[in-house]
């Protein structure tokens, strides 16, 4: 053998054990400071494994939200939302869930990043009379959290409230809209002369 081929195959032998020993540090460091594990569940609204998506409450058609907003908003019916799909983002979301007899609060929002806005993730356990306390999340679960990563905080938790503010985007001007649980609850669309509010 000559000396090139050795010297490659310990250059790239070194490089994987490099490798997967930083993967294993930093699986562990995530498990040691995200609340969650992974266990079996069998509760409707729990989440079972790191492959199953959770079951949030915020989950609707869009047949079926386009028919709670135009229900509240005459003006939107002209819009044709069947045949027409509108540009949506999420603006923020805040989602309570219990776990071992505790409960945490996940919220994802934009928060403006200067030249650019991004979207952050914060997690808080509440104490013994209810007021959220910060939990200390990995770097790089806070900034622009994936589904993925939003999965994982849920496993093996059920989820009890599930609320999104979001806006549509259309060339006459924006429809802002609250989901809780499943329902349009807020309506902000100045354009289409509609505000909505629902009372609890």
């Amino acid at each position: 053998m000559n000396r090139k081929f050795i010297y490659t195959l310990c250059i790239i032998t070194l490089l994987t054990i490099c490798f997967i020993w930083f993967r294993g540090t930093t699986v562990l460091k995530s498990k040691e400071l995200s609340p969650h594990q992974s266990r079996e569940t069998k509760s409707d609204n729990k989440v079972e494994d790191q492959s199953s998506s959770p079951i949030f409450l915020n989950t609707i058609s869009e047949e079926k939200l386009w028919s709670q907003l135009m229900e509240k908003c005459d003006d939107l019916k002209n819009l044709e939302p069947t045949k027409n799909r509108f540009p949506t983002s999420q603006l923020a979301r805040n989602i309570h869930f219990k776990r071992d007899g505790e409960i945490f609060r996940l919220r994802t929002f934009l928060e403006d990043g200067g030249e650019q806005s991004f979207k952050k993730l914060v997690l808080f356990k509440e104490d013994n009379d209810g007021f959220p306390q910060y939990q200390k999340v990995p770097i790089e679960d806070q900034v622009n959290p994936s589904s993925l990563v939003i999965n994982r905080y849920l496993l093996g938790s059920e989820i009890i409230y599930d609320e999104m503010d979001n806006e549509i985007t259309l060339s006459k001007g924006e429809i802002r809209y609250t989901l809780l649980n499943g329902k349009v609850v807020k309506i902000v669309a100045p354009s289409f002369n509609c505000n909505f509010e629902e009372l609890p």
